[in-house]
């Protein structure tokens, strides 16, 4: 577990801490040390979707379920369409709004940028964020489901899966109101 870190702290002890808290954590998950990972294409691929699985959904079970159906999407070349890695964008773009993220608008939707995984087919670049362990683990053994979507319901935080397109749209107008 990593200790905490107090101003004025040394670039070299923080850098420290957060090698030994991934090898603590991250490494006996994915097996390999964090230099290994980074020169490792699938390590890097999975520590990059555990970012959106972090970032879309929280609790090991409905993020194993997400994870299988990205994986699933990511196979056959779909548009990933996540609104996780929109709100990436925003908040890390000087030009845009940062008082949050949500709601989204449907110009935010057309945002040029290999972060829009609505315009761009497959995961972006660079992780969105810090993948939490539980994330890492549902990316290494996902859940094989027959869902291809999923949202979650803004007043209870419940990951509402569909099977098809019409089941998830009538699932946005039931509980996002669109």
């Amino acid at each position: 577990m990593i200790s905490s870190i107090f101003t004025g702290t040394g670039v070299d002890v923080v850098v420290e801490k957060l090698l030994d808290n991934w090898n603590a954590k991250a490494e006996p998950i994915l097996g390999l040390n964090e230099l290994q990972c980074m020169t490792d294409t699938a390590c890097e691929k999975n520590l990059i979707l555990a970012s959106i699985v972090e970032k879309e959904v929280p609790g090991l079970e409905d993020q194993k379920i997400v994870a299988g159906i990205l994986l699933k999407r990511l196979t056959i070349g779909m548009y990933l369409d996540l609104d996780s890695t929109i709100c990436y964008v925003k908040e890390a773009s000087d030009t845009l709004s940062t008082a949050g993220c949500y709601p989204l608008t449907p110009l935010d939707f057309k945002i040029d940028s290999p972060y829009n995984t609505y315009s761009y087919k497959g995961l972006p670049p660079t992780p969105i964020g810090n993948p939490g362990i539980s994330a890492i683990s549902a990316v290494e053994n996902p859940e094989s489901s027959s869902y291809w979507y999923y949202l979650s319901d803004p007043k209870t935080k419940k990951t509402i899966f569909a099977k098809t397109l019409g089941e998830q749209n009538a699932n946005r107008r039931i509980y996002l109101g669109f």
